[in-house]
C-alpha cells in the first residue's frame, strides 16, 4: 500500500494496490468494483488479476445478484468458502470456488469493494479477512485523497480556462474602448476647434444668444472628451505603464486648479489654496497625477451645487507628500464610502442623472495613486461635504 499511497492518480492507486496484493499474497484472482453512476450495479475496474475480460468489457454486477453487490449494500465483508453454495453468486470465471470481498469505506460510507477469488475451496480464512479489511481501510483514505485531488485538478483546469477567457474578454474590451475612443475623439476635437473659432469671432460676428448656445456646446464637448480620455486611461493604469520622474505635486495641483478655475467661478465656487512650494518631489507620472487632482477638483465643484469654498491643502511628513481636497457639497453617506472607488459605481441613479458622469473618475484616481504606491482616503458626511486625501511617497 505504500507504493499506492505515493500517487494521487485514482486509476494508478487501484492498479498498484491490486499488483501489490497479487505479488505479496499470491492470490489468483483480484479485482476492485465501484458503483455505477446510477448506483444500481457494480462496475469492475479495468485492471484485474486472473480474470479474462471479454471484448465487450467486464459485465456489470447486480447488487442483489452478486457477492460484491451484497457487500456494497450491507457494508459487511463476506468470506465464502464455496461460491457454489451461495444463491446470489455471479459467475465470471467458471473455475472459481471461493471468494473474499471487503467493503472500502470513506467515513461511514461504502465507496467500493475489494474482491479476491480462488480456484481452491476455502482458500481464505479469518487472517486473510483481517488483512484485507486493514488494506481496505487504508485504501479508502488513499482513494478519497485521489478523488479530492482529481476534483481539485478538474476545478483548477476549469478556472484556468475561465481565466483565459476573461483575459481574452479583457483584451477585446480594451481594444474596443481604444477603437471607439479614437473614432470619437477625432470628430469631437473638430467640433471643439470650430466652437472655439466661433467664440473667438474668427468665423464672423456671434450674437449673444448664439454665444450662450456655443458655450454650452463647448462645455458638453469638453465633458465628452474628458469621459473618453478617462475610459482610455482606465485601460493603462499599471505601474509598468507610468512614465515616472521627480514631480512637484504643488505644480501639478496648480495646473489642475488653473484648468477648472473658470468653471468654479461660474458655479459660485471659490478656491482656497494652502500650498507650500518647498514640498519635496514625488516619483510620479505628471500626466496621470494631473488627472488624479483634476478629478478630485472636478468632483468637488460638481457636487457643490450651492457654491461655497473648495480647499486644497498640501503638506509632507518624513516619507510622503499629502494633498487634500475639501468641499462643502452634498457629502456621501457612510454606506457608500467603501465602494465609491469601484469602477462604474454610482451612489444612486438620482445622483448620476443630476450630476452626470459614468462612475470611472474616482476609480481612476484610486488606481493611479495605487500604481504610484500611494493611498487615497475619504471623510464625508451627508450635507457636510467631503475631504479626499492623497498620499504619495517622496522621491528618494
Amino acid at each position: 500500500m505504500q507504493a499506492a499511497a505515493s500517487t494521487l492518480d485514482f486509476d494508478e492507486v487501484l492498479t498498484r494496490t491490486i499488483e501489490t496484493l497479487h505479488r505479496t499474497l499470491g492470490i489468483e484472482y483480484l479485482n476492485f468494483a465501484l458503483p455505477d453512476e446510477s448506483g444500481a450495479a457494480m462496475v469492475v475496474h479495468p485492471f484485474t488479476v486472473g480474470f479474462t475480460v471479454p471484448p465487450e468489457g467486464y459485465p456489470r454486477l447486480p447488487l442483489d445478484g452478486s457477492i460484491i453487490g451484497r457487500v456494497y449494500q450491507t457494508g459487511e465483508p463476506l468470506l465464502v468458502p464455496d461460491v457454489r453454495q451461495v444463491p446470489y453468486y455471479f459467475e465470471v470465471a467458471p473455475e472459481v470456488r471461493s471468494e473474499l470481498a471487503v467493503p472500502v469505506r470513506v467515513g461511514d460510507q461504502v465507496i467500493a469493494v475489494l474482491n479476491a477469488e480462488s480456484a481452491a475451496l476455502a482458500a481464505f480464512d479469518e487472517d486473510d479477512l483481517r488483512l484485507f479489511s486493514a488494506v481496505a481501510a487504508q485504501l479508502g483514505v488513499v482513494l478519497e485523497n485521489a478523488r479530492l485531488y482529481q476534483t481539485l485538478q478538474e476545478q483548477t483546469n476549469e478556472l484556468r480556462r475561465a481565466y483565459g477567457e476573461l483575459q481574452e474578454l479583457s483584451r477585446l474590451r480594451t481594444q474596443l474602448v481604444q477603437n471607439v475612443s479614437h473614432e470619437l475623439r477625432t470628430p469631437l476635437s473638430l467640433i471643439q476647434g470650430y466652437v472655439e473659432l466661433l467664440l473667438e469671432g474668427n468665423l464672423g460676428r456671434v450674437l449673444d444668444s448664439q454665444r450662450a448656445a456655443l458655450e454650452i456646446i463647448r462645455q458638453r464637448t469638453a465633458t465628452l472628451i474628458r469621459l473618453i480620455h478617462n475610459l482610455t486611461m482606465l485601460q493603462a493604469v499599471p505601474r509598468a505603464a507610468l512614465a515616472l520622474a521627480p514631480v512637484s505635486v504643488v505644480e501639478v495641483v496648480q495646473h489642475a486648479l488653473a484648468e477648472f478655475r473658470r468653471w468654479a467661478e461660474r458655479a459660485g465656487i471659490a478656491f482656497q489654496e494652502e500650498l507650500t512650494a518647498e514640498l519635496p518631489p514625488v516619483l510620479g507620472d505628471r500626466e496621470r497625477l494631473e488627472l488624479v487632482f483634476g478629478h478630485l477638483i472636478d468632483n468637488a465643484i460638481k457636487f457643490s451645487p450651492g457654491g461655497g469654498t473648495v480647499t486644497i491643502r498640501a503638506w509632507a511628513d518624513e516619507t510622503c507628500v499629502y494633498v487634500s481636497v475639501t468641499d462643502e457639497g452634498i457629502g456621501i453617506a457612510r454606506e457608500h464610502l467603501s465602494r465609491i472607488f469601484e469602477r462604474f459605481y454610482q451612489v444612486d441613479g438620482t445622483t448620476r442623472r443630476r450630476f452626470g458622469g459614468i462612475g470611472v473618475g474616482l476609480a481612476l484616481v484610486w488606481e493611479i495613486v495605487e500604481a504610484h504606491g500611494g493611498t487615497v482616503e475619504v471623510e464625508s458626511e451627508p450635507g457636510e461635504g467631503s475631504t479626499f486625501t492623497v498620499a504619495l511617497p517622496q522621491a528618494t
